[in-house]
């Protein structure tokens, strides 16, 4: 079945998640030059982020982008940039048409993916849904379509299945706990 239509999205994300996003060729998205752009603003890992670890993890990122500084001021920022963290967060706009968005959301909703882009695909969906875009309906993880269409197994992860039967759960109850 065809999708029609598509839509933009402004979207913050670490470096890192920016890489694992680049592999949906179908996404394309603006990345504004790097030294353009670069500010001291870095992701911080929910699992961090409600731990006592965090003010630990914020020391170390700050004395990495201190060398990563003091490296720009000698080497030039092209070559400086290879020391920014892969936390480092950068700002994209991202096009994505509901056929190649439908295949995104499938390999990012898995409680497999990579939990920032995770996020970022739910949230994305969760905005659609409100906007009451017909199509959000059919952005859903494998298991779900798998589950709907009567396909075995559900969970197409074999051994890594993550324990959640997320083909019960309402979209709105998807929580990952890491």
């Amino acid at each position: 079945e065809s999708i029609l239509g598509g839509f933009n999205s402004y979207i913050k994300l670490s470096l890192s998640a920016d890489a694992q996003n680049q592999r949906h060729r179908r996404s394309p998205a603006v990345r504004p030059k790097l030294e353009d752009i670069y500010k001291r603003d870095f992701y911080i890992p929910p699992v961090i982020e409600k731990s006592k670890l965090k003010n630990i993890y914020i020391e170390a990122v700050e004395k990495s982008y201190e060398f990563f500084e003091s490296q720009r001021e000698i080497l030039g920022f092209s070559e400086a940039a290879y020391a920014l963290l892969n936390a480092h967060n950068i700002e994209i706009v991202e096009h994505d048409d509901f056929n190649a968005f439908a295949h995104k959301a499938q390999m990012r909703l898995c409680y497999n993916a990579q939990e920032e882009i995770f996020d970022i695909t739910y949230k994305q969906v969760k905005e659609l849904k409100k906007a009451k875009v017909k199509a959000a309906d059919n952005f859903l993880p494998p298991c779900s379509i798998r589950a709907a269409q009567n396909i075995k197994p559900i969970c197409p992860e074999g051994e890594r299945f993550c324990g959640v039967k997320v083909w019960k759960l309402d979209f709105d109850e998807y929580e990952r706990l890491i």
